[in-house]
């Protein structure tokens, strides 16, 4: 071949796409938004060319921009790590849902919303953010380009034990110990994990300080700031929802930022598992107390300032007619209204209330008021702080009044919103019922996992209003005792083990009460074996699994004062108080909370598994009719039992320990002398005078239709006549 000719093949292979660097296709993406000079080259005017690898677009944003190649390649990253977990955990999961949900994850744009995933408890959740996580540390350990891509990533969850086991998991599959760092408070799985290196600390409970001898080298302590360099950094759900108040505004933006060597990388990933609650934290409430304490702050103020004197004895006498005044006022008018325990007043608008308007240089002077007391240290003074903004939403806006919860007036507070700057990512199996979506959160509801095994799933639904099980009821002796009685038959009866879950206060009784048989098929509360599992304790979502029942006795309620102050909260953030009465909307988020609360217990027996060979049996005990519709609708196509009957032996027990004045009554003791009679015979004469009933009583004891049928159970019969009556114990006659 000729010289010429070499040349011509050479300058054909150069350009000839085939005869490029596998990474062109990366190149391609990164260069498919540059803006092309007329003539079509390629280049940009004025700048450098361009080589063939992959690397940032910008120096100072530290990341590459996403692309449908980095997100094809990142999906399926995910699920193949996501199915090695499965295989490993002999599980099989739904893959076309969670490769949905991945692609959903990395597409969307939109970071000023977050991505909400209602993903049913057991269908996978905690398996796609290890196989998230797992997919990150691969990339990191082999310094691949994706990790420009994804940034890095803030994982937030609700317990210490969970974060450390994540980073030992972590740790143990990738070679770079900076893949994860928790930071965290102490805690006893601190010093299991090696975060604290004190033992001693275990025996005091807490973080030794100042008296700590490592305190100099502390990996707990140190983790705060190594952790910015950390590709992936955890944190509590505590700690993040205090990053989210204002004031702390400077701290969350470095848990967002990357530390290198050259830059700071924003973290493109925001991990949430499990909601945050943020209502608890959105309001300013205020009463009696609140007052008294402001006006202790106030004087406090006065005797560490000597130079503010003068200005605060004037704000200390503006105080008692700017807010004082007004607060007595409010709750003089609805104690004139006794219809009204709670609702909602102003003083600029008018008759939320029918309240008389302020007239304009009062609410003026109010504003003055207001604006003179922020120029204090309200950092150092909290229930003046609280006052202020009652007052000023008195005068601007709205503002909320609850006599059942001892004199409270309250208004709303700007929520925490999440950060913009990353993709929040938030898990709730309960999203589509609970009541804070999507007024409080706003966020971008993906699809539901389909519901599993709800063929298998039976509900034993007892509507006799008499087996009422709140709180209160149950707080009463002879009901827990008939409840134990039949629940220990109930128990006994039913196949596998049983999930038995009630109220905290009486999880040691009822453990106690149940019959011996009963409590070996009973689970105990993890870490606790003198109790049954209660409300607010069940953290462990696996710890029931093997559970083939369900028995809720009792319903996690919050209290009245909680659901009005959530539910005004809502009605003011999302506009809803105009087309509804507060009383309605409170009690809609009363039954969706309760129904979402009901649905996490449910979930923490056998039917989570991937595979459910057993039938699921759930015993619920007079549930609210629209607590009953939303539970229906959520598992559809399960079995639906209603149960009108009163179980006897809770008739028999409850009418053994009723009382009266602190005494048993005649039924009671009569029901006592019979489960002790050993049946030998007694004239009703001397009966009497034994359980200490009158004529008049016992004549009325006898006819009523519970005595009968006590007697009849006993096997009890009445001869004779006048005082030759006597009781005697009837005698079964053989067959011939």
């Amino acid at each position: 071949m000729s010289k010429k000719k070499k040349q011509k093949k050479r300058v054909k292979n150069q350009k000839s796409p085939a005869k490029k660097s596998c990474l062109s296709g990366e190149a391609m993406y990164e260069n498919a938004d540059e803006p092309l000079v007329e003539g079509g080259s390629g280049e940009t005017a004025g700048f450098p060319k361009k080589g063939l690898t992959s690397r940032c677009p910008n120096e100072h944003c530290g990341r590459i921009e996403e692309n449908d190649f980095h997100i094809q390649r990142l999906c399926t990253i995910i699920m193949d790590h996501m199915k090695q977990i499965c295989r490993d955990r002999k599980i099989h999961l739904n893959y076309k849902y969670w490769k949905s949900i991945t692609y959903d994850v990395l597409s969307v744009q939109d970071t000023s919303r977050p991505l909400v995933i209602p993903a049913r408890a057991g269908s996978g959740k905690s398996t796609w953010i290890q196989a998230f996580l797992n997919a990150a540390a691969k990339l990191w350990e082999k310094e691949d380009t994706l990790v420009d891509v994804l940034g890095g990533i803030l994982l937030v969850v609700q317990k210490v034990e969970d974060l450390n086991r994540i980073t030992q998991t972590l740790r143990h599959d990738c070679k770079r110990p900076d893949i994860m760092i928790p930071v965290q408070a102490w805690h006893s799985s601190s010093v299991q994990h090696g975060w604290c290196i004190n033992e001693d600390s275990l025996e005091h409970g807490r973080c030794m300080e100042k008296s700590c001898p490592h305190q100099e080298d502390c990996p707990r302590k140190r983790s705060a700031q190594d952790g910015c360099g950390a590709y992936i950094l955890g944190i509590t759900q505590a700690r993040y929802l205090d990053l989210l108040l204002p004031q702390n505004a400077a701290d969350l933006a470095g848990y967002l930022e990357r530390k290198t060597e050259d830059v700071l990388v924003p973290r493109r990933f925001i991990l949430i598992d499990e909601k945050i609650e943020l209502l608890h934290i959105a309001a300013s409430a205020i009463n009696t107390n609140v007052l008294a304490n402001a006006l202790l702050e106030l004087d406090t103020q006065r005797n560490r300032r000597p130079d503010l004197r003068r200005r605060i004895d004037s704000l200390e006498y503006r105080f008692s007619y700017c807010v004082q005044h007004h607060f007595y006022r409010i709750f003089q008018h609805v104690y004139n209204h006794p219809d009204n325990k709670h609702g909602a007043c102003t003083l600029k608008h008018g008759p939320c209330d029918e309240m008389d308007t302020l007239v304009e240089d009062t609410r003026n002077g109010i504003r003055r008021f207001l604006q003179d007391c922020r120029n204090l240290p309200l950092s150092l003074m909290p229930n003046l702080g609280l006052c202020l903004d009652v007052a000023e939403a008195l005068v601007e806006g709205r503002c909320f009044f609850d006599i059942n919860g001892g004199k409270v007036l309250f208004c709303r507070k700007p929520l925490p919103r999440l950060p913009e700057e990353a993709k929040t990512i938030l898990f709730d199996a309960t999203a589509e019922v609970d009541p804070d979506y999507p007024g409080l959160w706003h966020g971008h509801l993906l699809d539901s996992s389909p519901p599993l095994h709800m063929e298998k799933l039976y509900f034993h639904v007892y509507t006799d209003r008499r087996l009422k099980v709140s709180m209160q009821a149950l707080h009463k002796q002879a009901a827990l005792q008939g409840f134990a009685a039949f629940l220990s038959e109930l128990i006994e009866g039913l196949p596998g083990k049983t999930f038995l879950c009630t109220y905290k206060e009486d999880s040691e009784a009822l453990l106690r009460l149940l019959s011996e048989k009963a409590r070996k098929k009973v689970p105990v509360h993890p870490g606790k074996p003198d109790c049954v599992p209660y409300y607010g304790g069940n953290n462990g979502s696996n710890s029931f699994n093997d559970c083939s029942n369900v028995i809720l006795l009792g319903y996690p309620r919050l209290d009245p004062q909680t659901y009005f102050r959530y539910s005004a909260i809502l009605a003011e953030e999302t506009g809803r108080n105009k087309a509804h009465p507060l009383s309605k909307l409170e009690e809609d988020y009363e039954a969706r909370h309760l129904a979402a609360r009901l649905e996490q217990e449910l979930y923490r027996c056998a039917i989570r598994n991937p595979s459910c060979d057993n039938d699921i049996h759930v015993f619920l005990f007079t549930p609210p009719e629209q607590v009953s519709e939303i539970l229906r609708h959520r598992f559809w196509g399960c079995h639906w039992e209603g149960c009108e009957e009163y179980p006897e032996v809770i008739r028999q027990i409850s009418g053994q320990m009723r009382t009266y004045k602190n005494k048993p009554t005649h039924f009671a003791r009569l029901s006592d002398w019979l489960a002790h009679w050993e049946g030998g015979e007694i004239y009703v004469s001397d009966l009497k005078k034994l359980l200490e009933v009158p004529d008049n009583s016992w004549k009325e004891l006898m006819k009523q239709g519970r005595t009968k049928e006590l007697l009849q159970a006993s096997g009890v019969i009445i001869q004779g006549s006048g005082r030759y009556r006597k009781v005697i114990r009837e005698r079964k006659t053989k067959a011939a």
